[in-house]
């Protein structure tokens, strides 16, 4: 058995990573993590080796200088309502498309990425912008203006 359950590591990462964004942002999060899996892009097919692969998850990144929200998300328990609906979310993923052949996303939060131009457009959810990497994966809605605040 390992020691650290893949669905509760990847409904912590969700936690971390769609913390405040709707119900829907957590279960395509979800599907962009195990899209990452079944095409072993950026993963070696697990959910830690998706997860924590650097640069990938913005909680995993070691370069930040600072844990806090990744020692936060560690000491979730069943009790945090937020975190029972990522594990609800992780474990609805399994077999939703609400986000069709993701593989990457940002948050619009941030500026806009330099692998953007190379992936295809799928849809906004809340703040977060996902993209499949082949259009023949995507089913794209028309992009939503991005925030500039």
């Amino acid at each position: 058995m390992k020691l650290i359950d893949p669905d509760r590591l990847a409904s912590v990462v969700i936690w971390a990573e769609a913390e405040g964004e709707p119900y829907e942002t957590k279960v395509a999060y979800g599907e962009l993590i195990r899209n990452r899996m079944a095409h072993r892009f950026f993963s070696d097919g697990t959910v830690a080796g998706t997860v924590a692969k650097r640069y990938q998850f913005s909680e995993f990144n070691d370069d930040k200088g600072d844990n806090d929200r990744l020692l936060l998300a560690l000491n979730l328990d069943d009790s945090d309502p937020v975190a029972k609906d990522c594990l609800v979310a992780w474990r609805e993923s399994d077999g939703s498309n609400t986000v069709p052949g993701a593989l990457m996303c940002y948050a619009v939060t941030i500026p806009k990425p330099s692998w953007e131009s190379a992936f295809s457009f799928i849809k906004q959810i809340g703040k977060t912008r996902f993209y499949a990497k082949y259009p023949s994966d995507a089913v794209a809605e028309s992009p939503a203006p991005i925030a500039t605040n």
